[in-house]
């Protein structure tokens, strides 16, 4: 999972200016760090210079203050940076000038699979591995199995994973199809077993 870091959004003092004057006096007293008594009794040119005294030339904070992530996970099927850099734009509602990017590596899975033979279940070892290896500490049992009924792909998937897929994660589903269609095709494996399906991490071995 790729990850943007160090994001520097394009902010002046004007969008805090702006943000300020819309929020209620409390919010907006907290904002500066004084007390709400004080800030409603400034006239306007005195709330405006405390607001310049915190975040002229101080991007950062004014990104914090209209709640601009300085990091965010990268959905998968973006993969160019401008493409990433027009993303976050999209989403945020703000240009930016510039970012990093970074591989996260995944070590909590929203999915995990075991394949088994077709006439064999997992035992009470394969399933504790399988927790151990989610997002989440409950879950329900998932089963998928290939194309020609020679194995399945059976584990855990978490209620958050299972609410995202609106509860179609059966042999019919998207999902199926997906699992299905790397349980037939040697081609699809990675190496280290792990995939993404619209966002959801999954992690998907053989028995030894």
């Amino acid at each position: 999972m790729r990850k943007a870091v160090e994001i520097k959004w394009d902010v002046d003092i004007d969008d805090a200016i702006r943000v300020i004057d819309e929020m209620s006096v409390e919010n907006a007293a907290e904002a500066l760090d004084i007390p709400s008594r004080v800030y409603a009794n400034m006239r306007d040119a005195e709330r405006y210079s405390v607001v310049y005294a915190r975040f002229y030339k101080n991007p950062e904070a004014i990104a914090e203050l209209l709640g601009l992530p300085a990091e965010v996970n990268i959905p998968a099927e973006i993969k160019d940076a401008e493409d990433i850099g027009d993303w976050l734009s999209d989403e945020y509602g703000f240009c930016h000038k510039g970012f990093e990017l970074v591989e996260k590596p995944v070590t909590e899975f929203d999915i995990a699979l075991i394949e088994m033979p077709g006439n064999a279940g997992l035992s009470k070892a394969d399933m504790m591995d399988l927790y151990d290896l989610l997002a989440d500490t409950s879950a329900f049992p998932i089963e998928i199995g290939d194309i020609n009924g020679n194995s399945s792909a059976m584990g855990l998937i978490t209620p958050e994973a299972a609410e995202k897929l609106q509860y179609e994660y059966d042999q019919q589903s998207a999902l199926g199809t997906f699992i299905s269609g790397i349980l037939d095709d040697m081609e699809k494996e990675t190496e280290d077993g792990r995939y993404e399906f619209n966002g959801l991490n999954i992690w998907l071995t053989r028995v030894p």
